[in-house]
């Protein structure tokens, strides 16, 4: 069945930002999200060692509110410059199972477990590995947090959590950047539509695009790479360099 593939990324600042697009999408098309979590750190970086490298925080805010009118809070600024920022940790490996965990016992519930997460960061300021911070989020969904961490503690698990990391890998092909959009057609040719941070009338443009093509040659195949594809993207660092 027709539905959409979003590779995004759980400490991904500017997913966040596309959060609002994503919606839009789904409520005017009404089409499964199947959502992959990929990595954006290959090992955990404490909010400490982050501040350091990237001292800027505050101009990146700024820059990213400008182009998608998403604002990250408050909150978040004062998780960043906590006194006890060198125990909390950026961990893509660790979101990644996390989320993969909340997507198993709730398939149908995967974007807004994503954004749910996002949400917590860059929304609400909150550790994400907090057990009191997970607590919360386990009752909202009515989960049992005894099964959540019997299911996380199992290797075969975490295995298969890092597996679908390395699927949007190989999916995503030479180009690694988040958010990352794709339409799947009815035989399951993935149309991408974009990449990086793109504004609603640009998604839409070229998801009707995807549509019609699908329905004119539903039997192509896709190709082993990602294709290349020239939309906007805006690329930014969290010290407020942008591209």
């Amino acid at each position: 069945m027709p539905h959409f593939l979003y590779i995004t990324e759980v400490f991904c600042p500017w997913c966040y930002g596309f959060s609002p697009v994503i919606q839009r999408i789904q409520k005017e098309y009404g089409l499964h999200f199947e959502v992959i979590c990929g990595a954006l750190m290959e090992e955990p970086i404490s909010f400490a060692t982050r501040l350091e490298r990237m001292p800027n925080t505050a101009a990146f805010i700024e820059r990213m509110h400008s182009i998608t009118n998403v604002r990250i809070s408050n909150d978040y600024l004062k998780l960043l410059n906590a006194a006890n920022n060198t125990e909390i940790f950026m961990d893509s490996q660790k979101g990644g199972l996390l989320f993969y965990t909340l997507k198993h016992f709730l398939p149908k519930k995967s974007l807004q477990i994503m954004e749910d997460l996002q949400d917590m960061l860059y929304g609400q300021g909150l550790d994400l590995f907090s057990e009191e911070n997970q607590e919360k989020l386990f009752q909202k969904y009515a989960l049992d947090s005894n099964d959540i961490q019997t299911f996380m503690q199992k290797k075969e698990n975490r295995e298969k959590a890092l597996a679908q990391t390395e699927e949007s890998f190989e999916i995503m092909g030479d180009i690694v950047l988040y958010p990352t959009l794709y339409y799947v057609g009815e035989n399951g040719f993935k149309h991408f539509v974009s990449r990086g941070y793109v504004n609603y009338e640009e998604c839409k443009t070229k998801l009707e695009a995807s549509i019609a093509q699908d329905k004119q040659n539903p039997d192509q195949e896709n190709p082993k790479n990602s294709p290349e594809e020239n939309n906007k993207i805006f690329s930014c660092s969290l010290d407020g360099k942008c591209n």
